[in-house]
């Protein structure tokens, strides 16, 4: 896919401007709190590690519409969004301060985030990149087959956990009929446990490096038997 540019994307944000963003990326516990969820976290550990030794690009099980905010709290990290979310009120100001990488699904496709993704992680001024290898969003019961964007790069991944524990309505974003419904019910759902683990990072054998089919297969394994 082809990628939508802007100074602010191809040019790291300074320290004390990133340092902001990681301060105000805090702010989501507070709005997922106050939605209903209670966060649990395993795996601290390892996300100081790969922030302070290992330049990883960190992964995660998409599962529901919460799970942006989550990773925004966790990790401060840059996803790959679409261009035209960098045009939504609120959120769009999120995209634009943690530097995503944009895709314009609508012009084609190429190898421009691949390489996007590449220069990131060689480069320790930008923040982590962050992915859903699933490409899409799961219910929450299984893991999806892993495509092969995160994986070309053959760099170290932080592999993410997400699980969500509801008694009444399932949060994942394929579970419903309308959008608006969907919010209701989640609003009427008093509390909803977050569940996340985070692994230590996953290093690519060499065979791993060279094949990212090979290296996508072995880690959605390693998510299937956590």
């Amino acid at each position: 896919t082809h990628t939508h540019h802007s100074p602010s994307m191809d040019v790291p944000f300074p320290p004390w401007r990133r340092r902001l963003t990681v301060a105000g990326s805090k702010l989501a516990w507070v709005v997922l709190t106050a939605l209903g969820f209670d966060i649990r976290v395993a795996g601290w550990e390892n996300v100081a590690a790969e922030a302070s030794t290992t330049r990883c690009i960190a992964i995660f099980n998409h599962v529901s519409w919460a799970d942006a905010a989550l990773v925004m709290y966790l990790l401060a990290a840059s996803g790959v969004s679409r261009a035209s979310n960098a045009h939504i009120p609120l959120i769009g100001l999120c995209i634009r301060a943690f530097q995503n990488i944009y895709v314009d699904r609508d012009a084609g496709r190429g190898a421009g985030v691949t390489a996007r993704i590449a220069a990131r992680v060689a480069d320790p001024r930008w923040p982590t990149v962050i992915l859903a290898p699933e490409g899409t969003c799961g219910d929450g019961r299984c893991v999806l087959r892993f495509r092969t964007g995160a994986f070309v790069p053959g760099a170290p991944v932080l592999p993410v956990l997400l699980s969500y524990e509801a008694a009444h309505c399932n949060p994942a974003w394929t579970n419903h009929a309308s959008v608006a419904w969907h919010f209701v019910r989640c609003g009427t759902q008093v509390r909803k446990i977050l569940n996340v683990r985070v692994l230590p990072p996953y290093v690519p054998s060499a065979a791993e490096r060279a094949d990212p089919g090979l290296y996508a297969a072995n880690v959605r394994a390693l998510y299937g038997r956590e």
